[in-house]
C-alpha cells in the first residue's frame, strides 16, 4: 500500500474507532438520537433492518431500563474491505457495568461491526451486540446459565465460543475444562 494511501487509512480507522467511543458516550449519557445518527441509511443491529427513527425507539426504550449504565471501550480491531474503500469490519470488546432491574450488572461485550463511509463520514452498517457473560457483580461467569436469546443482559453468552479458532484449539484438549 502506498503510503498516502496508508495514512489515509490511518486516519479513517481512527474515525471508525470514534463510532464505537460515541456509542459508548450516548449510551451512558441516554442520548439515543446520537446514537441513531451513528448508523447507516441502511442499517442493522442484530438482525434488524431499522430505521434511524426506529432506532431511536430502541435505543431509548432500552435506556429506559437501565438507570446508569457504563461503557467502556477496549479493544478495537478494523479491517479494511479490499475491495471497496469506503467498507470495513471490526471487532470490538466492551466491559459494561450497569444498574438493571434492582442489581448492579457487569456484562462482557463484544460487537462484531460492519461500517460504511456515507457521505464522506463513517457510519455502522451493522452492529451484533454478543456476550463472553453477564452476571451480578461478584459473581463468577464460568458457571453461569445460558444468556437470553438477545445477549442483552445475563447469563454466559456466545463468546469466546462462536470463533471457530476457539472451538478448534479446544478439540487438541479435550481433557481439560475450559469454558
Amino acid at each position: 500500500m502506498e503510503r498516502n494511501r496508508r495514512l489515509e487509512w490511518a486516519a479513517d480507522v481512527v474515525e471508525i474507532q470514534q463510532l464505537a467511543y460515541r456509542y459508548a458516550i450516548c449510551t451512558d449519557a441516554k442520548d439515543p438520537e446520537g446514537m441513531a445518527a451513528l448508523f447507516a441509511r441502511d442499517a442493522k443491529l442484530g438482525d434488524a433492518s431499522l430505521t434511524r427513527e426506529e432506532l431511536v425507539e430502541r435505543f431509548a426504550n432500552s435506556f429506559s431500563r437501565s438507570p446508569v449504565c457504563i461503557l467502556n471501550v477496549g479493544n478495537h480491531l478494523v479491517e479494511t474491505d479490499p475491495d471497496d474503500p469506503d467498507r470495513a469490519s471490526g471487532t470490538v470488546y466492551c466491559r459494561c457495568e450497569a444498574e438493571w432491574q434492582g442489581t448492579w450488572l457487569i456484562q462482557q461485550i463484544v460487537y462484531l461491526d460492519e461500517y460504511i463511509r456515507e457521505d464522506g463520514k463513517w457510519l455502522f452498517l451493522k452492529r451484533h451486540h454478543l456476550l463472553f457473560y453477564g452476571a451480578e457483580l461478584g459473581q463468577s461467569p464460568i458457571e453461569l446459565p445460558p444468556s437470553d436469546a438477545a445477549e442483552l443482559t445475563d447469563g454466559k453468552g456466545s463468546m469466546p465460543q462462536r470463533w471457530q479458532t476457539y472451538r478448534d484449539f479446544w478439540k487438541k484438549f479435550p481433557d481439560r475444562k475450559h469454558y
